[in-house]
């Protein structure tokens, strides 16, 4: 097995990262982008913002050689410096990114990223920031052209995903209850499902959990709307379904198909990159004077 984990990177140091080196683990850092734009939701519990301190643990990654993915929250202010985003991941020497676009998500009831304009100026922010990278010759690779790219190369298509396929993910929490599918659901209480979780390790064995109410009950409806998903939307072999826990916070039910996420994680990206296509051959990187 292979352990991950990902982490705001404010205290790694040496030592973390011959830890990480020692156990081979995966490293995913969180970083939002240039300084302002980073500290405007990331900051410490004393209001101090956590981008200088992230920055220092990533030197660290790069001193020890540890290789490391990060994962960037977008919102509508970062969407409209792309230059800015594009140059602090390459002057950095992160080259492996994911875009998180802000979501509706628990006690965040409502997202930046919503309605036909914003899924434009995102269109047009991958646009940039993917001709910045191909002009420059430096290979950003965005996780979001990057599945996509890797399906069409092996002509494959999804059937389904990690986050729908029940205990492909196992999720336990410092109590021991556990649950499956999307890690967001872990020990989140609802109307309809009570909470995700399928019992605690302590009472229960995996294999007794499939026999449960609740195991079916979610089972059922995270059935159905891939199924909708499935018979309704060109897009279905990017994506495999989409993310229970996005279905939920975005329309109360795991039994529902298209959600504001998924327009932007999947449908956006792959028609910018068939756009792109389209176009023609790749940039010729400019030469610096």
């Amino acid at each position: 097995f292979t352990q991950h984990v990902q982490t705001n990177a404010t205290l790694i140091n040496d030592a973390w990262c011959d830890c990480f080196h020692r156990n081979r683990i995966v490293v995913g850092i969180s970083v939002d982008g240039p300084e302002e734009i980073h500290d405007a939701h990331r900051r410490f519990r004393n209001g101090r913002g956590s981008h200088a301190l992230a920055m220092k643990g990533i030197e660290a990654l790069h001193r020890n050689d540890v290789p490391f993915h990060s994962i960037s929250v977008l919102t509508a202010d970062a969407m409209e410096q792309p230059e800015r985003m594009y140059r602090f991941f390459r002057d950095h020497g992160i080259n492996d990114v994911g875009f998180n676009v802000e979501e509706q998500e628990g006690i965040h009831t409502s997202s930046s990223m919503q309605g036909s304009e914003m899924e434009a100026k995102y269109r047009d922010f991958l646009r940039a920031f993917w001709r910045l990278s191909e002009q420059d010759g430096y290979p950003v690779v965005l996780r979001e052209f990057d599945q996509v790219i890797t399906l069409i190369q092996g002509n494959q298509r999804m059937t389904q995903n990690e986050l729908n396929r029940p205990f492909s993910i196992l999720s336990v929490d410092w109590q021991g209850n556990f649950s499956t599918f999307d890690p967001e659901l872990l020990s989140v209480a609802s109307d309809r499902y009570g909470t995700f979780n399928l019992g605690n390790l302590k009472d229960l064995s995996l294999v007794e959990s499939t026999q449960t109410d609740q195991f079916r009950r979610l089972m059922k409806d995270m059935s159905s709307g891939v199924d909708s998903c499935h018979s309704s939307c060109d897009y279905f072999g990017f994506c495999g379904g989409g993310n229970g826990s996005n279905k939920f916070w975005e329309h109360g039910t795991l039994a529902s198909s298209e959600t504001n996420a998924c327009r932007f994680g999947t449908k956006i990206p792959v028609q910018v990159l068939l756009e792109r296509f389209e176009e023609g051959p790749p940039l010729t990187p400019v030469s610096p004077n």
